[in-house]
């Protein structure tokens, strides 16, 4: 049932079986989703801070970066970030014809991309365009999906990034796109020794949770004053902004690990080769393992903030606290894997209260105070889940904004301040137009305000965005019948729910809609379905008994209203009950 409902709220945008995959885009609330198999390989939320990093900061090292070089079109974010740099020309490899078409359903978050005349695309295998190509390239931007995926493995393997190094020009830059879930100890370092064999000035940056990229040189790199003035670009920074990348120390305080610390945390492992593919064959093992934890305790085991001797003071200052800050927020991720989650929360706290912009502090701190809300919402402890929510909500507003909203609407509303619960539910639609729950939940708010107009109008939306919610339809058809407005659309939505649902309540509801247009035998019909499925539902057995009226059977009606005072000695069926029979 969870899973039905969770599939209804993805709505399918786009879907082709093509010779090499099956593609399809999806939306679920605000998300875009690409569908490689089945399997997301990009996105526009989570994702998006990972594949612009990959593409900025090769760009920002090149000290003028003229010709690019994209393996992986994918949504085509991280091509769409490259084209932000005053680049003359750039190449992009995608080995799928039908990504390319689902490309287009990202092209507000990617600049449309592949429509900038500075961008040549090449349908064909990675691989063999570094292999088989004569151009040479100032940076080039590794993203291919995940190395368990059958023949991904060749594009991490030692042999390919040598060839990757001879498509550069003198002074190239690549970056490389690695992750640590589903992913072994041993792996991981392979796939990094293997980068760092043939690019020995190495740096790991943290773009996401989960997300690693490495950008090596054949010779060292500087990170100077003119770094930071190809940040302040206005395309480049307005590109960044998006992500929450404001200052140099937004994306400075990502750096995980210099070349040294890299180099010694690489040492150990074997290399990664065409002859081993240890990385493709042992990573599809580990597809059910939760592997992150242990990539996490090494990094932060080794983690040291970096001074940038190249910028000055001030700069650097802010770069060490925003470090700090990081650190502490990945320890507040390895405890929290462990189980301690209060201690986690404190660790995400003091992280946030020393740096509550930098990108990755803030997603973690969102992401743990929702979490707790809804644990603690599912536990009906409506005060202290919403003192988290708040949390959420008092933040530098991302993404999942809405999400605290609904939260905090939801707390008020068990703890019946309806009219707190409405101003959030109005925020978290204003945030989210397409949550059909927030719509709903709205409509239910209303109704407790006796704002049925208002109420209606909600409902009519949810329907809208989501009309398998079929409590939603059978609240909205009713709330209809109750004003006597629209009764052959209230007659619709009530026949809607009671086909699809076949619940009690639905036909109840079909049976009062028909008793309302004088449609006795269907009326008598519904209720008695209502009542094969719930014998002892009064309020179905009450209305059967204004049907028996209607009908002038005055003693069937009579045994009825005596049924309902017989089950319901105490509730408000049972005092209208009486009522009529003392009439």
């Amino acid at each position: 049932e969870g899973m039905e409902s969770d599939l209804r709220l993805k709505h399918l945008l786009f879907y082709d079986e093509g010779p090499g995959a099956t593609v399809s885009v999806e939306q679920t609330q605000n998300t875009l989703s690409l569908k490689i198999d089945g399997k997301v390989d990009a996105s526009n939320s989570t994702d998006m801070i990972n594949q612009e990093i990959l593409a900025h900061l090769p760009l920002l090292m090149h000290p003028q970066a003229e010709t690019v070089l994209v393996i992986g079109l994918g949504s085509g974010v991280s091509l769409g970030s490259a084209e932000q740099h005053p680049v003359r020309h750039l190449d992009c490899v995608e080995l799928l014809k039908n990504v390319v078409a689902a490309a287009d359903c990202f092209k507000n978050d990617t600049h449309d991309c592949l429509h900038d005349p500075r961008v040549t695309l090449v349908l064909g295998d990675g691989r063999n365009h570094v292999l088989l190509s004569d151009k040479k390239y100032d940076v080039i931007i590794s993203e291919p999906t995940n190395v368990w995926v059958s023949g991904v493995g060749d594009l991490f393997t030692v042999e390919f990034f040598r060839l990757a190094r001879q498509r550069l020009k003198p002074g190239g830059v690549m970056s490389a796109w690695f992750y640590t879930y589903h992913m072994g100890d041993a792996e991981l370092r392979a796939g990094i020794k293997a980068f760092t064999t043939i690019f020995p000035h190495t740096t790991m940056w943290l773009s996401n949770e989960s997300d690693l990229v490495l950008v090596g040189t054949l010779e060292p790199s500087k990170i100077d004053e003119a770094f930071l003035a190809r940040m302040n670009d206005p395309k480049v920074a307005s590109d960044l902004a998006r992500v929450g990348i404001h200052e140099p120390a937004d994306l400075l305080g990502a750096m995980l690990l210099n070349e040294d610390q890299l180099a010694e945390y690489a040492r150990p492992a074997r290399l990664h080769t065409d002859d081993n593919m240890l990385m493709e064959f042992n990573s599809g093992r580990r597809l059910f393992q939760s592997t992150h934890e242990v990539h996490l305790a090494n990094i932060v085991e080794r983690l040291r903030p970096n001074y940038f001797k190249y910028l000055d003071a001030a700069t650097n200052d802010r770069v060490m606290v925003q470090a700090q800050a990081r650190k502490l927020a990945m320890e507040g991720s390895l405890t929290r894997l462990r189980g301690n989650t209060p201690e986690a929360v404190r660790l995400y706290d003091a992280a946030y209260a020393a740096a509550p912009l930098d990108p990755y502090v803030l997603s973690k701190y969102v992401e743990v105070h929702l979490q707790v809300g809804d644990a603690l919402l599912g536990q009906q402890d409506f005060a202290r889940a919403r003192e988290h929510y708040e949390k959420v909500a008092a933040a530098p507003a991302g993404p999942d904004l809405w999400v605290a909203y609904d939260g905090i609407g939801l707390a008020d509303y068990y703890q019946n301040d309806f009219a707190g619960a409405r101003d959030a539910f109005q925020t978290d639609i204003t945030l989210n137009p397409n949550n059909s729950s927030g719509f709903a939940r709205l409509g239910d708010v209303l109704i407790e305000l006796a704002d049925t107009t208002g109420a209606i109008k909600a409902y009519e939306q949810a329907v809208e965005l989501a009309p398998w919610d079929l409590d939603t339809v059978n609240s909205l058809a009713w709330y209809y019948l109750e004003r006597g407005l629209n009764l052959e659309r209230a007659l619709s939505l009530a026949r809607q729910a009671a086909r699809d649902g076949k619940q009690a309540n639905y036909f109840d509801t079909l049976g009062c809609i028909y008793l309302k247009l004088s449609k006795l035998d269907e009326a008598a019909g519904a209720l008695g379905r209502a009542l094969r499925l719930e014998p002892q539902r009064t309020e179905s057995i009450f209305h059967l008994a204004l049907v028996r009226q209607a009908e002038g059977r005055t003693g069937d009606m009579r045994k009825l209203l005596q049924q309902v005072v017989a089950l319901d000695t105490h509730g408000d069926w049972g005092a209208k009950a009486r009522a009529m029979l003392g009439s």
